[in-house]
């Protein structure tokens, strides 16, 4: 969680730009904190395999928010994956911590 905290700007630009047709704001409390920690973990975590973290925030989102809310989660997470993929590669290689994630 500290993580998510310190990465916080950076990790709601990235959101920000995955969000189609919303905003940020516009999410739930707990839909917009399972994102920022799932994208935290995609992005600056080599520890957390990507199919993980995501997998993890569809079930949080679907078991505390709704099933429309795990759709949303795995579209807006899929969309930063491919988006991040060569970046989410050496995160996971262990190349480094926190490479500069391109916001």
């Amino acid at each position: 969680m500290l993580g998510t905290a310190r990465e916080h700007e950076g990790i709601d630009e990235v959101l920000k730009r995955h969000v189609a047709g919303w905003s940020l704001e516009r999410l739930g409390t707990l839909e917009r904190s399972i994102l920022r920690l799932a994208t935290y973990e995609l992005l600056w975590e080599a520890v957390v395999p990507e199919a993980v973290a995501i997998d993890e925030a569809i079930e949080l989102a679907k078991r505390f928010c709704s099933d429309e809310a795990g759709a949303l989660i795995n579209g807006i997470l899929g969309s930063i994956a491919l988006s991040q993929a060569e970046h989410i590669r050496e995160i996971r290689k262990g190349r480094g911590h926190n490479l500069g994630v391109t916001t």
